[in-house]
């Protein structure tokens, strides 16, 4: 309808927008999509940095750092990952957003 002398101006009806439904976010595990940990017998079934370089499992369980073990690093508290060596690990960053 045209706005003018004597007559309305018709508002525009919009189409209510349904809410998003809330959704919990996914376990970090569903996606991990890299491999960082290699057994040293298998050193190839991993490659943490994209040149082919991954971590010993056996090396990191001498530190300490075994699957499900609590660690705190520089007062980050995190979790090592329940994994056996030589299956996707991690989560490569790659610009997504994570909150």
């Amino acid at each position: 309808m045209l706005a003018g002398p004597g007559r309305a101006v018709a508002p525009e009806t919009v189409p209510a927008v349904p809410a998003a439904p809330r959704t919990q976010p996914l376990p970090l595990e569903r996606l991990f999509d890299n491999t960082a940990v290699s057994d040293d017998t298998r050193p190839g079934e991993a490659d943490f940095d994209g040149s082919g370089a991954s971590l010993s499992a056996q090396d990191l369980a001498a530190a300490g750092w075994t699957p499900g073990r609590a660690l705190t690093v520089q007062g980050a508290r995190l979790t090592w990952p329940r994994r056996e060596p030589g299956v996707p690990d991690n989560v490569r960053a790659a610009g997504q957003s994570g909150g």
